[in-house]
Formats: C-alpha cells, structure tokens, sequence
C-alpha cells in the first residue's frame, strides 16, 4: 500500500508506533526572483549545515521507502531532502552543496517540461525558469540522486476528470521511468493538493509513497 502522510499516535495508543523520517522540500536555490519558492544559495547551505550539526542525518529516498514499509527502525531526526520541480538552477550551487556533503536528494520532476522553461508558474517577469534536460537528469542519477513524478503537466490533480488524472499520473511515472531505466516510486502532488480519488489513482498507478 502507498504511504501518504504521518500523524501522532492517538491518545492511549501504544507509545512504540513508529516514528518516520522527516521530509523537507525546496523548489529553487537561486538568487532573488518575484515567485515565493526560492533560497539563496548561502542561505541554503546554513541551513543544512545547521540540520547537520545539530545532529540531524540525511538519507536517501530507499532509505525513507523502507522505513515507511516497516523494514527498518527509523528517527525522526532522519530527513529526506527533496526538491519539487527539477529546476535546472540546481546546478550552479544546490547540487555540489550536497555533494560535497554526501547528501543524495530525491528530484520531483514535471515531465512534460523536462529541458524546457515553465509555462505554469505565474506569468512575472523572470519566472520562465528552465528545467533540467533528460541528460543532466540522467548524470545526476548516475552520481546518486533519485527522481521521482511531479506529474506529467503540474495540474492541480483534484480538478482533473479521471481520463486526465491517469495521464498525468501513469504519464509522467511511466516517462522518467523509460527514460532513467529505473523505477519511480515516489510522487509530490502539484501545489500541494490531493484528496481520496487523486492519492487512490496514485497508488493504482504504482507509486509507493
């Protein structure tokens, strides 16, 4: 079964229920634009290295699957990094920060726009940000970092009918996958938004978490 999210334990339930990694998401690591979902590079890395130093250890998205389905004890001081979109600013400073730190993050990308400038973001000025190519995506899974569907279009998922719905979820899942050779196992729903039909959908389609 697909996992979706964590909540605490009700009151009087047994107090050993498992504790899961936590999830921490950024979209672009860049110097100042007009949208709301960037951070400066040196800000960036204070940050993680603030995690790091107050104890906190980065793990991979295998890492975070397996504590979701039970095969490995987990901590709440265990963080999976992620980043929604697979803008290709990354490169400049995000993906050597982590590099450099050994940390592998999981890559949430919008497949259709995979090499090309975004069209669904708010229609400013500089916000027709370039996403990442299939070859930088696929020299960045060669060194270690996971990808997983953004969807196919960025859509909001619940106002999609069921024809759509498949699409951009079995569409996107089934393109990185033919391209990276490798299972997607993992979705971010655009803007955040899901409900019943939509997280059912995606289990159907094959997603894990």
């Amino acid at each position: 079964m697909a996992h979706h999210r964590s909540s605490p334990p009700p009151p009087g339930s047994d107090s050993r229920e498992t504790i899961l990694p936590r999830v921490l998401a950024y979209h672009k690591v860049t110097g100042f634009e007009l949208g709301g979902t960037w951070v400066p590079p040196a800000r960036f890395e204070r940050q993680i290295d603030a995690l790091l130093d107050a104890g906190f250890r980065f793990i991979d998205e295998t890492a975070f699957l397996d504590a979701l389905d039970g095969r490995r004890e987990s901590s709440a001081r265990e963080i999976l990094l992620t980043f929604d979109d697979g803008y290709r600013v990354l490169l400049d400073r995000a993906i050597p920060a982590l590099e450099s730190r050994r940390i592998r993050a999981l890559f949430f990308l919008v497949s259709a726009f995979a090499g090309r400038a975004n069209t669904w973001e708010l229609n400013l000025p500089g916000r027709r940000f370039m996403h990442l190519g299939w070859d930088e995506i696929r020299d960045l899974a060669g060194r270690g970092f996971a990808f997983g569907s953004h969807a196919r279009t960025h859509r909001d998922l619940t106002r999609l009918a069921p024809d759509d719905l498949r699409v951009e979820l079995e569409g996107s899942k089934g393109e990185i996958e033919s391209r990276l050779g490798a299972p997607v196992r993992s979705l971010s729903y655009p803007f955040g938004r899901s409900n019943d039909r939509v997280r059912r959908e995606a289990e159907r389609a094959g997603y894990r978490a």
